[in-house]
């Protein structure tokens, strides 16, 4: 796996791996950059990995409306997601004060993340959400040097498939 700095301006691609939509992986030229598998039978929790490391990613709250980001190794809290329950996208909060805005399109089709001046760090294009989900995702040069960046990629991946999975279910309801 490479590291996810070294993948900044590369068309990268999230691809369903399995059947049911239980693990992902984010493909560099058809190498495997990193993984992003779900847990349980509701998928509340979700377990990212790369050559940087490895987290978890847990939803929680009444609503489902946030997700609560760890490092896998030492349980160490690294940050709070929180959803915005009409619309889509929604706010990373760190520890330190720092926040990510996350944001889509009206159709859902775009998906990005940005700083909280908007500079755009993280771009999803492409999603498709039917038998299998995927998406292009591209890093852009701002997120080079994040500290955050080997899990951010991956958990952005995690609220689009959470999202899904929400939409597909008011629906089916």
């Amino acid at each position: 796996m490479t590291e996810m700095a070294k993948l900044v301006w590369r068309k990268l691609r999230w691809r369903d791996a399995r059947a049911f939509g239980r693990r992902y992986e984010l493909l560099d030229k058809g190498t495997v950059a990193a993984t992003l598998r779900f847990t349980g039978w509701f998928h509340l929790t979700a377990v990212a990995e790369s050559s940087d490391g490895s987290w978890t990613f847990k939803r929680k709250g009444v609503l489902r409306d946030r997700i609560e980001i760890s490092d896998t190794a030492g349980g160490k809290g690294l940050g709070v997601f929180r959803s915005r329950l009409l619309g889509g996208g929604g706010t990373l909060e760190l520890p330190d004060g720092h926040r990510y805005i996350a944001a889509t399109n009206f159709w859902h089709s775009r998906y990005e993340v940005t700083t909280e001046t908007g500079q755009e760090l993280i771009r999803y294009t492409g999603i498709w959400r039917f038998f299998r989900m995927a998406a292009t995702v591209e890093i852009l040069p701002g997120a080079k040097d994040l500290a955050e960046l080997p899990w951010l990629v991956p958990l952005t991946w995690c609220v689009i498939i959470m999202r899904h999975r929400d939409a597909a279910m008011a629906a089916a309801t």
